[in-house]
C-alpha cells in the first residue's frame, strides 16, 4: 500500500517572480513618460557658435520659446504660459528684484523671427535692457 504524506515538500528555490516583473514593468514605463516629457518642454536644438564665452548661470531669468508642438507658448524658469501674459509676469519678477536683471532666451535654430519679436518686445516693456540668445558651444 502507498502511503500519502499529509503536507506535500516544499522545494527550495522556488519564488514567484511575477509581482517583481509586474513593478519593474510599471518602473520601465513611468521612467520613459517622465523622460519624454522632460524632453518635450526643451528647446533641443540650440543654434551653434565658436564664439562669445560660456556663462554660468546666475539671477538670470531663462526663456524659452516652445515649439508649436509644445503649445506655441512661452516658458518662463520652466512655467509655461502664453506670449500675451509674459510682459505681466516679467514686470512681477523685475518689481521683486534689486538692480536690473537678465534675461537669456533659448529658442530653436529654425524659429522664424516673427515668434521672437513678441519676446523681445514683452521684455522692453518689462524694462528688461539686456537680453541674451543662447547658443551652444561648437566641440
Amino acid at each position: 500500500m502507498r502511503r500519502r504524506r499529509l503536507h506535500p515538500s516544499h522545494e527550495a528555490g522556488k519564488v514567484n517572480v511575477t509581482p517583481m516583473i509586474d513593478v519593474v514593468m510599471c518602473l520601465i514605463i513611468f521612467y520613459l513618460l517622465v523622460g519624454k516629457l522632460a524632453v518635450s518642454s526643451r528647446v533641443t536644438d540650440l543654434p551653434r557658435s565658436g564664439a562669445g564665452e560660456e556663462v554660468s548661470r546666475s539671477a538670470a531669468i531663462v526663456l524659452d520659446i516652445l515649439g508649436e508642438e509644445e503649445g506655441g507658448g512661452v516658458s518662463v524658469d520652466g512655467v509655461a504660459m502664453g506670449v500675451a501674459s509674459l510682459a505681466e509676469q516679467l514686470r512681477a519678477r523685475v518689481a521683486g528684484s534689486s538692480g536690473g536683471r537678465e534675461v537669456r532666451i533659448r529658442a530653436g535654430r529654425d524659429l522664424p523671427y516673427s515668434r521672437l519679436a513678441p519676446v523681445l518686445a514683452a521684455c522692453r516693456e518689462s524694462g528688461l535692457t539686456s537680453v541674451r540668445l543662447v547658443a551652444e558651444r561648437r566641440p
